[in-house]
C-alpha cells in the first residue's frame, strides 16, 4: 500500500472550517482517531492507494493482496482457500499457472506444485507382481516386456498406475503452537491438505498417488559431524568400525572380548572378527530408533548425551538388504509404514551389536521435529561417504 493521502490539504483553504465539510472528512477518513479541530488530519489513503495499485494489478508478484483472487480469475485458476494458504503460495500458485496449465496431466506439472509450494519432490514410477505391494523405480522407458533391473518382466514385475510422490525433507519450518508444532520442524501432516488438492487438479488420469516423507542423513564414515539442508546433523560414532580393517579387542568384561571368530558371549551371533572390514561392521548394525528427544541439541556441543534421549522409541530391525555399499559411499535405507504415527520425532540412531549383548550406537542424527499421519510412509535414507 502507498502513503495515506490528506485529503484537507486539496480544499480550499475558504472552507477548511466548515463543519458540514470537517464531518464529511470525518466519516470516510481512515484514522478517525487523529481527527481533531487541532490538527485537522483526514486520511483517506486506503481507497485512494487501491486505485493508484492499479498499475501493478497484472504482476502477480507485486499486486495488492486484495487482487489476487480476481487475477487469478482471469485465466481460470481457482486459488486454494486464503485462510489456510499463505500469501506467498497464492501469488506462486498464479506465476506459475500458465506453465502448469500447458503439462497438466505429467509427471512435471507434479514438479510444478513443488514450486508453488515450496518444497521439493522425488517423483517415482511404482512395479508391482502382485498389485499389493508397490515398489518405486526412476522413470523408465523400455522396449516391449521390458523393465528395470531390479524388476524383470519375466518374473511377473509390471508398471502400475501407481506413483510415488516423495516430499524431500530439506526445509525447516518456524515453531506454529496452533499447528500443534511447538519447537521448529522438518514437517506437519497439515501440509499435505494444499499439496494433495493440487494433485487432484493435475494428476494424470487413472493414476493413484503415494505419498512420501524422505529424510536424508548424510555423514562420512570418519566419525565427522555433517549438517546438511533442513538443519540435519548426522555422525558416525563407531568410526573405527568403518574404517577399514581393525584388529579384534578386549573390554573389561570377559564375556564380552571380541574374539577370533568366535561367540563368545552364546548370543548367537558371531563376534567380530580378526582384520573386520566395512562389510562386517555394516552387517552389524541391525535396528534403527526414531526417538523425540535432543531437541534443540546439537552434537558437538556439552548437551549431546551420547545416545537418544527418548526411552520409549519408534523402533525396527535391520538386515543386510538395508544395507548397499558402493566404492564411494554406503547407503543404508529403511521405511517407516504408513500405518505408523510419528508425533515431533526429533533424532535417530542406527544400532548396532558388534558381537555383544549390548547394543552400541553406530550412526546418530539429529534434526527439527517431523509429524507424520497415516497418509504417507517415511523413508529414511542415509548416506555415509568413504573417503
Amino acid at each position: 500500500m502507498g502513503n495515506s493521502v490528506n485529503l484537507l490539504n486539496l480544499v480550499p483553504q475558504k472552507f477548511r472550517d466548515s463543519q458540514i465539510l470537517i464531518d464529511y472528512l470525518a466519516a470516510v477518513g481512515d484514522d478517525l482517531s487523529s481527527i481533531t479541530s487541532a490538527n485537522k488530519l483526514y486520511n483517506v489513503g486506503n481507497w485512494l492507494d487501491l486505485i493508484d495499485s492499479l498499475e501493478d494489478f497484472f504482476n502477480p508478484r507485486i499486486a495488492d493482496a486484495a487482487y489476487l483472487k480476481h487475477l487469478a480469475a482471469l485465466i481460470g485458476l481457482k486459488l486454494l482457500p486464503e485462510d489456510t494458504t499463505s500469501e506467498s503460495i497464492l501469488r506462486a500458485s498464479i506465476v506459475e499457472a500458465i506453465d502448469w496449465y500447458k503439462i497438466k496431466g505429467t509427471y512435471q506439472s507434479l514438479i510444478v506444485i513443488g514450486l508453488i509450494n515450496q518444497v521439493s519432490f522425488n517423483i517415482w514410477d511404482m512395479y508391482t507382481d502382485d498389485y499389493s505391494t508397490f515398489s518405486k523405480a526412476e522413470w523408465f522407458v523400455g522396449g516391449e516386456n521390458e523393465n528395470p533391473t531390479n524388476y524383470p518382466y519375466a518374473t511377473g514385475y509390471y508398471k502400475s498406475p501407481h506413483f510415488g510422490l516423495e516430499v524431500i525433507l530439506n526445509k525447516v519450518y518456524d515453531a506454529d503452537v496452533d499447528l500443534g508444532a511447538p519447537h521448529d520442524h522438518l514437517w506437519h501432516s497439515s501440509y499435505w491438505n494444499n499439496i494433495k488438492e493440487y494433485v487432484e487438479r493435475t494428476r494424470p488420469v487413472h493414476t493413484v498417488p503415494h505419498y512420501i516423507l524422505l529424510l536424508n542423513p548424510q555423514t562420512d564414515v570418519n566419525g565427522t559431524i555433517v549438517t546438511v539442508d533442513g538443519s540435519i546433523q548426522t555422525q558416525a560414532l563407531l568410526s573405527e568400525g568403518f574404517g577399514g580393517y581393525f584388529f579384534d579387542g578386549a573390554d573389561a568384561t570377559p564375556a564380552d572380548d571380541w574374539t577370533f571368530d568366535e561367540d563368545a558371549d552364546s548370543d548367537a551371533v558371531t563376534d567380530i572378527t580378526f582384520d573386520a572390514s566395512y562389510s562386517s561392521s555394516l552387517n552389524a548394525i541391525d535396528t534403527w530408533k526414531l526417538g523425540t528427544g535432543s531437541k534443540g541439541v546439537d552434537l558437538d556441543s556439552s548437551e549431546w548425551g551420547s545416545d537418544i534421549e527418548d526411552s520409549s522409541p519408534e523402533e525396527g530391525t535391520l538386515t543386510s538388504e538395508n544395507v548397499t555399499e558402493y566404492d564411494d559411499r554406503v547407503e543404508i535405507e529403511f521405511t517407516v509404514p504408513k500405518a505408523t504415527v510419528l508425533s515431533g520425532v526429533s533424532e535417530l540412531g542406527l544400532y548396532s551389536n558388534g558381537g555383544k549383548v549390548t547394543e552400541e550406537l553406530a550412526v546418530v542424527s539429529l534434526f527439527p521435529d517431523i509429524y507424520k499421519s497415516t497418509e504417507s510412509e517415511l523413508r529414511v535414507l542415509i548416506i555415509l561417504t568413504k573417503e
